[in-house]
């Protein structure tokens, strides 16, 4: 070989290590690990006055020991004795409504794919690589909606059902059908950031208790909530939220909810605003 072709196969693979590296690190960047977090318990709170305790949602199951949006989440969520149990909705190929907050499985899973291109039967090919205590659940597998509100039922725990606005406007009779099915159709929350499909669920099931997910507690947040009776679960943490919003959201007497509260702190703050559903990855109720 000549010198000149041992020096183009050197930059040449020189740029394909450097590609390898690269993919690695985006590969790293855009699917972290998810590690298990502390457990606090609602005790710990100094607000908080008997006969009016927050009623507790575990966010994604409780995420803080078992993996986001699976069974277990959802059964340590029962054990832990959580009201509410919050989950979110991804719809497949083939019309089976699955959990997973992200479109893609490539961040929980062993596999890649995005779920509105995949049947249910190619979910089933991957399993759980992260989340809290993942290596607890060897072969976990992606959830169905109606594995979700069994689990709900066997914990009487109140199923308060995201549905992620990029599945449209497709599929949410199937949603309500199973609801009604299981018989939950009057004592569960339906929430979406999609204000178009909570007028959908709205028109489908009036029976349904909708919420409205926003990440300000804005005027016009409120007016959609009184427009179809839903109420509003915001972001506490947003800095839009000012003492001014908050103090308009209670004389608004819109049932609210504050997502994700995760500190003692946070917890009495929204106490304080007159808010009573906390959703938290780590605190338990009292």
């Amino acid at each position: 070989m000549t010198k000149k072709g041992k020096i183009i196969l050197g930059v040449l693979a020189a740029v394909l290590v450097l590609a390898a590296a690269g993919l690695i690190i985006f590969h790293v960047l855009t699917n972290p690990r998810v590690e298990a977090k502390p457990v606090l318990h609602a005790a710990q709170s100094t607000a908080v006055q008997a006969g009016d305790e927050p009623r507790y949602i575990a966010h994604r199951g409780f995420s803080a020991v078992a993996p986001e949006n699976s069974i277990p989440a959802l059964v340590e969520a029962g054990k832990a004795g959580f009201w509410g149990v919050e989950f979110d909705l991804q719809r497949t190929k083939d019309g089976v409504w699955v959990l997973s907050h992200d479109a893609n499985i490539k961040r929980m899973t062993d596999g890649y794919g995005n779920i509105h291109r995949m049947t249910y039967a190619q979910l089933q090919e991957y399993s759980y690589d992260n989340g809290a205590n993942y290596a607890n659940y060897p072969g976990l597998k992606i959830a169905t909606f109606a594995q979700a509100l069994e689990e709900c039922q066997r914990y009487e725990m109140t199923p308060c059902v995201e549905i992620k606005k990029e599945n449209g406007l497709n599929g949410l009779e199937e949603i309500v059908a199973t609801l009604r099915e299981k018989g939950v159709a009057e004592t569960c929350v339906i929430l979406s950031f999609s204000y178009e499909q909570l007028e959908r669920i709205r028109s489908l099931a009036p029976e349904i208790h909708l919420w409205y997910l926003s990440d300000e507690a804005s005027p016009e947040a409120i007016d959609r909530c009184k427009a179809i009776s839903a109420g509003l679960d915001f972001k506490l943490s947003d800095s839009y939220n000012t003492d001014d919003r908050l103090k308009a959201l209670q004389e608004s007497r819109l049932e609210a909810g504050v997502w994700t509260i995760n500190t003692i702190q946070a917890h009495d703050k929204a106490y304080q605003w007159g808010i009573r559903y906390i959703t938290t990855d780590t605190i338990t109720p009292a």
